[in-house]
C-alpha cells in the first residue's frame, strides 16, 4: 500500500496527483490527515464496504507510522513503503 505525498502546488491540495521533485515542495501533513483526505476524495467513487476496508487497512499504516515516529508524509519513501509491506506480510 503506497501513500503518496501531498504537495503544495496549485490552489488545492491533492493526494497522489503530483510528482514533486524535492522534499522542499511538500507540505508537512501527518499520515492520518492524508488518509482522511483520501477517504473524503474517494467517497463518491467507492462503495461503503470498500471505504470501510480502505479505512481499516490505512489505519494499520497510520498506527505503524506512529510506532516508527513518522509524523509527516514527506518522511515517507519507497524504502519506508517496502519496510511496512515487509511487516504486514509477516502477520
Amino acid at each position: 500500500m503506497r501513500v503518496e505525498p501531498v504537495t503544495g502546488r496549485g490552489s488545492t491540495t491533492s493526494v497522489g496527483s503530483q510528482d514533486p521533485t524535492t522534499t522542499d515542495e511538500l507540505e508537512a501533513v501527518d499520515p492520518s490527515t492524508v488518509v482522511q483526505m483520501y477517504i473524503r476524495d474517494r467517497k463518491n467513487e467507492l462503495s461503503q464496504a470498500t471505504i470501510y476496508s480502505n479505512r481499516s487497512k490505512l489505519g494499520h499504516f497510520t498506527r505503524w507510522c506512529d510506532q516508527k515516529g513518522i509524523q509527516e508524509t514527506r518522511e515517507l519513501s519507497p524504502l519506508t513503503d517496502s519496510r511496512y509491506v515487509g511487516v504486514e506480510l509477516k502477520r
